[in-house]
C-alpha cells in the first residue's frame, strides 16, 4: 500500500493524519519555503505597480504638456498671442523646466511687446500724427528683420501693412489740398511703391488729379494758340497716364489747331511777303502820281509849267524830279524841261507842287511828263 493509501484510510476511521506531505517533506517546511518565494514576488509586483502608476501620471502630464503646447502654438500663429502665452504659462506649471515651452514663453513675451508697439502706430495713424506714426512703423521694421519664425514674420507682415496704410493716409491728405502737377508727382512717388488696393486706388486719384490739372491747363494754353506749351503740358502729364484717353484726345486736336494754324500762318507770310514785293515794286515804279498840270503862256510871253503830285508809296520819298517834253501845236518836241517837286520830302499820301517857265518863241504849245524820279527814304 503506498502512503497516499494509507493516510486515506486512516481519515476514513478518524485516526489523525500525520504532517507529511505526498512528497513526503514535512508541511510547514512546505510553507515556510512558499513565503520565502512569495515575498519577493509580492514586493516586484507592487514595485511594478507603483512604477506604472508613475509612468502613467507623468505620460499623462507629458500628453497634457503637448497638448497645450500645439494649442498655445497655434494661438500664437493665428495671432492671438496673449491668448497662446497664456496657454503656454499653464503648460510651464505642469513643466516648469521644459525648454520648449520656456523658448516659446520668452517669444510671445517679445511678440506681445512688438504687438503693443504696433497698436500704438495705430493710434497714430487714427489721430492723422503721420511722421510719428511712419518713424515707428519704420523702428519696427528694423526691429522685425532681426528676427526671425513665423510669429515674427506675421507681425512684420502687420508692420508692412500699417507702413502702408499710413502712407496712403498722409498722401491722400497732401493730394487734398495740391492745386499743381509739380505738387502731385512726389505724392504719386510715395505711394506707387505699395501695391495695397487702397494704394493703388490713392494712385489713380492722383493720377486722375494730374489729368484734369492739365487738360485744363492745356486747353487754357490751347485758346492762346500756344501750342508748344500746350502739347509739353500734355506730354508731362501722359507720363503718368500714358493710355489717358482724355489727354490723348486733346493732344490730337492741339496738333490739328496748330496745324492748321501753321499753314494759316505760312500763307498769310507768303501773303505778306507778295504783298511787300508788290509794294516795294510799287514804291519804285509808282510812288508819284501826278495830280494835275497846266502848261500856258503869259502875258510876258513866258512859257508857265505848273502842277501837283501825290506820294502814293508807303515810304516817305524825296528828291522827286519830273523830265517834261515841251510840244509845240502839231505835238512836236521842241524842248525839254526837268522840273522839282516842293517840299524835297513828301511823307506817303502828301502832296507837293512843281513850277518852271520859259521863254516861249512861240511854238511852246502842251507839255507831256515823260518820266518822274524819287528816292525812297
Amino acid at each position: 500500500m503506498s502512503a497516499g493509501t494509507e493516510i486515506a484510510a486512516a481519515y476514513e476511521i478518524g485516526s489523525p493524519v500525520p504532517a507529511v506531505a505526498v512528497s513526503g517533506v514535512p508541511v510547514a517546511r512546505r510553507r515556510i519555503g512558499l513565503f520565502v518565494w512569495l515575498l519577493p514576488t509580492l514586493s516586484l509586483i507592487l514595485a511594478a505597480a507603483l512604477i506604472g502608476s508613475v509612468y502613467l501620471y507623468q505620460n499623462n502630464i507629458n500628453r497634457q504638456v503637448d497638448r497645450l503646447l500645439q494649442e498655445g502654438e497655434k494661438l500664437a500663429l493665428e495671432g492671438k498671442l496673449a491668448e497662446g502665452k497664456a496657454v503656454i504659462e499653464d503648460a510651464l506649471e505642469k513643466r516648469p523646466d521644459h525648454r520648449i515651452l520656456l523658448a516659446d514663453r520668452d517669444l510671445l513675451t517679445d511678440a506681445i511687446s512688438l504687438q503693443s508697439r504696433l497698436s500704438d502706430t495705430e493710434g497714430q495713424l487714427k489721430n492723422k500724427k503721420y511722421e510719428d506714426a511712419l518713424k515707428e512703423a519704420d523702428k519696427l521694421k528694423s526691429a522685425l528683420a532681426a528676427r526671425s519664425g513665423p510669429v515674427y514674420e506675421k507681425l512684420a507682415s502687420s508692420a508692412a501693412n500699417m507702413e502702408e496704410r499710413i502712407v496712403v493716409a498722409q498722401v491722400n491728405a497732401g493730394a487734398a489740398v495740391k492745386k499743381t502737377v509739380e505738387e502731385l508727382v512726389p505724392l504719386l512717388n510715395n505711394v506707387k511703391a505699395y501695391k495695397g488696393e487702397e494704394a493703388q486706388k490713392s494712385m489713380k486719384q492722383i493720377k486722375q488729379k494730374i489729368v484734369d490739372i492739365s487738360y485744363e491747363e492745356a486747353t487754357a494754353q490751347l485758346k492762346e494758340k500756344q501750342f508748344a506749351e500746350a502739347m509739353s503740358t500734355i506730354e508731362e502729364a501722359l507720363k503718368y497716364d500714358e493710355a489717358n484717353q482724355k489727354l490723348t484726345t486733346l493732344k490730337t486736336e492741339v496738333e490739328k489747331q496748330r496745324q492748321t494754324f501753321e499753314d494759316a500762318e505760312n500763307s498769310r507770310i507768303q501773303q505778306a511777303i507778295e504783298a511787300a514785293e508788290q509794294e516795294d515794286t510799287k514804291n519804285r515804279t509808282q510812288a508819284v502820281k501826278l495830280i494835275s498840270i497846266n502848261a500856258y503862256t503869259d502875258a510876258d510871253g513866258y512859257f508857265n509849267i505848273e502842277g501837283t503830285v501825290k506820294n502814293t508809296a508807303t515810304r516817305s520819298i524825296s528828291d522827286v524830279v519830273l523830265y517834261i517834253d515841251i510840244l509845240d501845236a502839231d505835238k512836236n518836241i521842241v524842248d525839254q524841261a526837268t522840273v522839282y517837286v516842293t517840299p524835297n520830302e513828301l511823307d506817303t499820301g502828301e502832296t507837293g507842287t512843281f513850277y518852271d517857265y520859259y521863254y516861249n518863241l512861240g511854238s511852246m504849245d502842251t507839255v507831256s511828263v515823260t518820266r518822274t524820279e524819287w528816292h525812297l527814304n
